[in-house]
């Protein structure tokens, strides 16, 4: 049997890299999972682990990013004071309201109930499959990915905290890394 579509577990190494690319190659659609910071990262990690910048700019197809954040508790959420250099290191209005779950019996005194992905997707356009071909840095991948409509996890964490679903706290976690 042949498979349309073949699930490699992880890429940790560069034998697993080129065995994955290699069945891409061949008609195969390939998913794996990959431990980088930002979408954009995952180019530069597999071509560190020797995957020819051709055949990268050739067989991707595109890359999600994705973390876990805690989700502000429903029953106990209040206003968040915000300090104004947390705002500015942010680019976060002065005058914009952010919510925060204070602690309850509900959310065993945490002020969070539950998890929810941050997600970060790149699709791998004709332009940034040349970039990639070419060997460019991540910088120029990056640029060119948000340029093309990808939104970058920390914007999206951003979005969650507008939305009360989660604390500026819990979203410096991850808009500071990326």
């Amino acid at each position: 049997h042949d498979p349309d579509v073949i699930m490699v577990g992880e890429i940790r190494d560069a034998e697993t890299a080129d065995v994955s690319t290699k069945a891409s190659l061949t008609g195969h659609l390939v998913f794996s999972t990959l431990h980088t910071n930002d979408a954009p990262s995952a180019v530069t990690r597999l071509l560190d682990m020797g995957v020819e910048p051709y055949l990268l700019g050739s067989t991707l197809l595109g890359v999600m990013a994705q973390r876990l954040i805690r989700v502000n508790c429903p029953k106990c959420l209040a206003e968040e004071d915000v300090a104004p250099a947390i705002r500015q290191l942010m680019n976060l209005p002065a005058d914009e309201k952010f919510y925060r779950g204070q602690g309850c019996p509900s959310c065993g005194y945490t002020g969070f109930k539950g998890r929810t992905t941050v997600c970060e997707l790149m699709i791998v356009t004709p332009e940034i499959a040349a970039l990639i071909s070419e060997s460019r840095p991540y910088r120029e991948v990056c640029d060119m990915a948000v340029k093309q409509g990808m939104r970058r996890l920390g914007d999206n964490v951003i979005k969650l905290a507008r939305m009360k679903r989660t604390s500026i706290e819990e979203a410096m976690t991850i808009r500071v890394e990326s």
